[in-house]
């Protein structure tokens, strides 16, 4: 297994910033925004995202595969929850099927595992990935109280995770309090 290094965004030089955004722009192009822009993104500064942790497999100075990890409240049925946020999930195209990817999850849902948090939440275009991974789907109604819209859905993807799937889930509606990550 590569090893996989957890860093506190603010710990980052901008050379790593930047080859992070890179690995991002290379795995979404037509969805972030330009590397130089995303360094300052990645400086750690943003209030939505306490605890927030990157984990990257590098190469030499390149960054192949990377996760993020947050805390975030939520509001279900009207309980506040901090879920641990999972967002950011990618490896270098060239290199997908080497298990690098199932390998950063593990590592990045570990504070699940050891009961920091109750579970974990996120949003994905590959469920079945996750669900081998010990996540299940779920069909709740997702709102967003703080937009200029709040009952759009705020995810972009078609199908949202729970990890792990032992987790107890309501079947209420979802308040993410904020912005889909």
């Amino acid at each position: 297994m590569p090893e996989i290094t957890p860093h506190a965004p603010e710990t980052l030089t901008d050379e790593q910033r930047l080859a992070i955004a890179h690995l991002l722009k290379r795995v979404w192009p037509e969805n972030v925004g330009e590397p130089r822009e995303m360094v300052e993104r990645l400086r750690g500064s943003d209030p939505l995202k306490p605890d927030w942790t990157i984990y990257v497999i590098w190469q030499g100075e390149r960054a192949v595969a990377s996760a993020q990890t947050f805390a975030r409240k939520v509001s279900i049925d009207g309980e506040e929850r901090i879920v641990l946020a999972l967002a950011g999930v990618c490896v270098d195209p060239d290199l997908r099927g080497s298990g690098m990817g199932a390998d950063i999850v593990r590592l990045a849902l570990a504070p699940v595992d050891d009961g920091r948090y109750e579970l974990s939440l996120y949003q994905t275009g590959v469920p079945d990935f996750y669900c081998r991974l010990g996540a299940c789907t779920v069909g709740n109604v997702f709102v967003n109280s703080h937009a200029e819209e709040p009952e759009q859905n705020p995810w972009w993807n078609d199908h949202v995770i729970v990890y792990p799937a032992s987790a107890k889930w309501p079947a209420g509606k979802v308040d993410l309090l904020g912005p889909g990550y």
